[in-house]
């Protein structure tokens, strides 16, 4: 029987390309069948079934990816995936590798933002690491430019869980409408991506009740919504988050990352204006464009060290 070849993560892989590089080192068919071997090569197919069956085969896809990498579950997740971000718990985790790892119709589910890489981080990645790899924060949501180099973000079109390496000749290309001018021309959305990042370190379903407090009594004060938090019964010529955004942002963005347009009816059902009375169930986009538009680098420094 032939060797398994464990490699381990590498910093801030992301665990869909995790997956596909372990299949790849192992010239697997496929990532489903790399994640079969990796089960039976820590023998979890040996366990009796959960009585949870419905993920049952994707936790044990998870726990032998942890164990590839030498941490728990919990750990694994807390660094490889963008789960803290995403105001994601570790409990739905199986459910979410499930969705991502099925075939249906010969096609599987896409993520709901195409696999990004930044051109300029592939050559450091090489010089610091001998390989490419999938950053995880180029597949936070609304990210568009790399946060290291200021440039704009690569999209493909291929699942890349399939196939971890990243196709040099594919990269020549942006699929974006994203300019590289607009993340210094717009500096709220560089401040965007400071915190989607930093919701990595402060993970949102923990932090996001004292977020909204927060955001809140900046609303009130500024006259976005009523005392109770209650954006549609604000007087009619209140502005709202939205009306600040665009200002602030380029309209693409906005409508690509939030559905918003310009000059809609009904602005207070957007989850963004929403975002002051959601009880941390708003998006996480939503959280960091409201902290974004509303904080100082100073005072957002504060919120979190306050979560």
């Amino acid at each position: 029987m032939t060797q398994l070849i464990l490699p381990r993560p590498i910093e801030n892989e992301f665990i869909l390309g995790f997956i596909g590089r372990i299949k790849r080192v192992n010239l697997e068919s496929s990532s489903s069948e790399a994640l079969r071997k990796l089960v039976s090569h820590f023998k979890l197919d040996q366990e009796d079934l959960p009585y949870r069956m419905h993920y049952y085969q994707s936790e044990r896809h998870l726990r032998a990816l942890a164990l590839t990498s030498g941490k728990s579950v919990d750990e694994f997740l807390f660094y490889h995936s963008n789960f803290a971000a995403e105001g994601l718990t570790p409990e739905s985790a199986a459910q979410w590798l499930s969705l991502r790892m099925r075939a249906k119709k010969g096609k599987r589910y896409p993520e709901s933002k195409l696999p990004h890489l930044c051109r300029e981080c592939i050559g450091q990645q090489v010089r610091e690491v001998n390989t490419p790899f999938w950053d995880r924060r180029h597949q936070l949501d609304g990210l568009y430019w790399c946060p290291v180099h200021k440039s704009v973000l690569l999209a493909l079109d291929d699942w890349f869980a399939n196939d971890a390496q990243i196709p040099l000749a594919a990269i020549a290309y942006a699929r974006t409408p994203a300019t590289a001018d607009e993340f210094d021309k717009y500096p709220v959305l560089r401040s965007f991506s400071e915190v989607m990042i930093r919701f990595l370190q402060y993970p949102l379903w923990r932090s996001a009740p004292r977020i909204e407090a927060c955001l809140q009594s900046l609303a009130i004060a500024q006259g976005l919504c009523t005392q109770e938090g209650d954006v549609p019964k604000v007087p009619v010529d209140s502005p709202f988050l939205s009306d600040i955004a665009f200002k602030e942002c380029p309209a693409w963005w906005l409508n690509d990352v939030f559905g918003l347009q310009r000059g809609v009816d009904c602005k207070g059902c957007s989850a963004l204006n929403s975002v002051f009375s959601a009880r941390g169930h708003a998006p996480s986009v939503c959280y960091a464009l409201a902290l974004s538009l509303l904080l100082s680098s100073r005072e957002r420094a504060h919120v979190f060290d306050e979560s």
